[in-house]
């Protein structure tokens, strides 16, 4: 599964056996989803962060994990 989180779409394709079997691109941005973070830690625990917070609680939620791009030989996203 691949998502790529845009600034204005996120787009999302699950690949396999080298081809896409399903792609989607959804109108929902990071600040969006920030935002959605934001208020459902709030409504469920009463508890209140920033926007700093809610991104790193957004790019931590599931980290990349080591892959390849097949566009270029590009690298893709790698672990911190």
């Amino acid at each position: 599964m691949v998502v790529d989180i845009g600034g204005g779409t996120t787009d999302i394709a699950v690949i396999s056996l080298s081809g896409i079997v399903y792609s989607r691109s959804v109108r929902m941005a990071g600040n969006q989803m920030d935002e959605a973070i934001t208020n459902y830690l709030k409504r469920k625990y009463n508890l209140l962060i920033g926007e700093r917070t809610a991104e790193h609680i957004k790019s931590r939620s599931a980290p990349p994990s080591r892959s390849t791009s097949l566009i270029d030989g590009d690298q893709g996203p790698q672990p911190y």
